[in-house]
């Protein structure tokens, strides 16, 4: 809850003033990330990294990119496309392109699945657990043009968090779709 509650802070002071976003996206994704690796220390050294050697769990990995990309696809057909806040900050702070990559992916995944999702799914179902987590995921993206997509991508995350029973997966997934969100932005400036 602690993270939570640092990361949701640290994201809504960085969009009052922009030398403190410049300040809070260098430094921010750090200290959440030293801060859940000292929480979550018990979980970590848990992690079996060997299931992604296995073929369901990379299937599922496969299929969680596909199923995104063709949400994020159609989306931005019918409804376009503008940058969000994250996209300009890369723009004027290339080196958030590692949180956007890398620590994002992991507090989030962390933040949403592992622990909202999680708690909310053993007082009811997947439904309703996928649903809540999945738009709180959307709120702090703080991109209302892409709300639905988002929560969207928060359940089909879910469903692959509860399909591997691994965290690992989804923080896959969540950082392969960065990175190529990334990548489009940058051919798209070319």
């Amino acid at each position: 809850m602690l993270i939570a509650i640092v990361y949701l802070s640290f994201t809504f002071l960085s969009t009052l003033n922009k030398s403190a976003a410049d300040n809070t996206f260098l430094f921010g994704p750090i200290l959440l990330l030293l801060i859940a690796g000292y929480v979550f220390r018990k979980e970590w050294l848990s992690i079996d990294f060997n299931i992604l050697k296995d073929r369901k769990i990379l299937k599922s990995v496969y299929s969680g990119v596909q199923g995104i990309l063709c949400i994020q696809a159609l989306w931005t057909l019918f409804f376009g496309y503008s940058l969000n806040e994250s996209e300009t900050i890369i723009q004027r702070l290339p080196i958030f392109v590692l949180h956007v990559i890398i620590t994002g992916p992991i507090i989030e995944e962390i933040i949403f699945r592992k622990f909202l999702f999680t708690i909310i799914n053993i007082r009811s179902n997947f439904f309703i657990s996928s649903l809540v987590s999945s738009i709180l995921f959307s709120l702090a993206h703080y991109d209302t043009l892409r709300l639905i997509p988002y929560t969207i991508t928060g359940i089909i995350l879910c469903r692959v968090y509860l399909k591997t029973n691994s965290i690992l997966p989804s923080i896959l997934i969540h950082s392969i779709i960065n990175l190529l969100a990334i990548l489009a932005i940058s051919i798209r400036q070319l």
